[in-house]
């Protein structure tokens, strides 16, 4: 990741969101606040698999992305 530098971290499930926040908690509890890795803002979403077994879900995740869009562009959360 240092390499690449990335503006933002977006995880793809809860055993991706741990490893990379830090800590031991429900995907729930990961999507409520952007977490942090190394000063990079970090934003849990559902895994794809798990999308697609649970369709109901798709907006959650699509609420994460346009999290996600506007951190890039700047204006926070």
């Amino acid at each position: 990741l240092e390499a690449i530098a990335p503006k933002v971290i977006m995880t793809l499930g809860r055993f991706a969101g741990c490893n990379i926040v830090g800590v031991a908690a429900s995907l729930g509890e990961l999507r409520r606040s952007v977490g942090s890795y190394r000063q990079v803002p970090v934003v849990p979403t559902y895994h794809p698999s798990y999308l697609l077994r649970n369709p109901a879900m798709k907006r959650a995740a699509w609420d994460d992305l346009l999290k996600v869009r506007r951190l890039i562009r700047g204006s926070g959360t």
